[in-house]
């Protein structure tokens, strides 16, 4: 009798002990609702890991984007002795000619010549400043490369924007922003409404001169992120003085706008800003608090002003006072 005569026997001998361990080696339907269960939280947890570690990515490019900015304005203060101004600046000279500082976002020539003259002055009404949701790509491309940091380091486009900003604007259907970065008021900026010139130059703003560079505000990121925080303002495509490329957070006596900084990305459960300040080294800000307008845009003054401050009892709080210093 060969093996396989011996195996039949066997089985016919044995039909019941076959029978219960067909039954036993199967899956019941409780034990394959477990196994489903089981791999969907596994897939659920991944899923989450992996969302978190590409925000966490695209917040280290964000803050790599603006340490770059930080050394475009080191090689333009080598180049020209002062820090470029953080919006366009004209003024009339001694010899009553008008007289141009380019801002870190450059306007937009309409008729191709922004040094048109009208009447022995300058013609505003050639210029236009563009929004950072701007649709038109060739007025987008030109109000960045005509700023001031154009030809100092920053020659990606790309390099203005937080990819985090691209895709939410992208989330919501609209073009993305032109650029996500907004200059601290302190180093000039534009008061002319359009058809006149009025202001000046901040005197201070000369390399060297500047007072507590390692504690003055120099690049923000635009307030940006709708209902992250509970105070950002929604992603708007009209221009107007959140998207000009100053952070005016203490414009109220005419804009009736005070702007703050943007708590843009999230750690874990908080939300956390990105700084740059003027001596070139860039910082993360944890959100306090509750994260009101109030107490951001007292933050955002303090960070402007160079005042000296701590997070304590989950509060950012002043502890010293650089305007007392004079």
């Amino acid at each position: 009798m060969n093996r396989h005569h011996i195996m039949r026997d066997a089985v016919c001998a044995c039909p019941q002990a076959v029978r219960a361990c067909a039954r036993t080696a199967a899956f019941t339907l409780l034990e394959l609702l477990i196994v489903i269960g089981i791999i969907a939280v596994l897939a659920a947890v991944l899923i989450s890991q992996f969302g978190g570690a590409t925000e966490s990515a695209r917040a280290a490019e964000c803050l790599a984007h603006m340490r770059t900015l930080a050394n475009s304005v080191q090689n333009y203060c080598m180049a020209n002795n002062y820090y470029p101004c953080a919006g366009e600046v004209e003024y009339m000279t001694d010899d009553m000619r008008y007289r141009r500082h380019k801002g870190y976002i450059g306007r937009y020539s309409a008729s191709g010549d922004p040094y048109a003259r009208r009447n022995g002055a300058a013609s505003h009404q050639s210029l236009q400043t563009v929004s950072t949701y701007c649709k038109d790509d060739l007025q987008s491309k030109y109000c960045v490369t005509n700023g001031a940091l154009w030809t100092y380091g920053s020659h990606n486009l790309d390099e203005y924007v937080c990819p985090s900003h691209k895709r939410a604007t992208w989330a919501a259907n609209m073009s993305g922003p032109a650029w996500s970065y907004v200059m601290n008021p302190y180093f000039g900026y534009d008061y002319s409404n359009g058809s006149e010139t009025t202001g000046l130059p901040n005197p201070d703003i000369k390399y060297g001169h500047c007072q507590r560079p390692d504690k003055r505000l120099l690049f923000a990121e635009l307030q940006w992120v709708e209902g992250a925080t509970g105070i950002a303002p929604p992603l708007e495509e009209s221009p107007d003085t959140k998207v000009d490329g100053v952070l005016q957070y203490d414009r109220s006596d005419w804009s009736g706008t005070k702007e703050a900084i943007g708590f843009n990305h999230k750690a874990g459960t908080r939300y956390v800003a990105h700084v740059c300040f003027a001596d070139g080294h860039t910082e993360k800000l944890a959100l306090a608090g509750n994260g009101s307008s109030a107490q951001l845009i007292e933050l955002t003054k303090w960070l402007c002003d160079s005042d000296d401050i701590e997070l304590s009892g989950g509060q950012w709080r002043r502890t010293h006072k650089a305007s007392d210093e004079d």
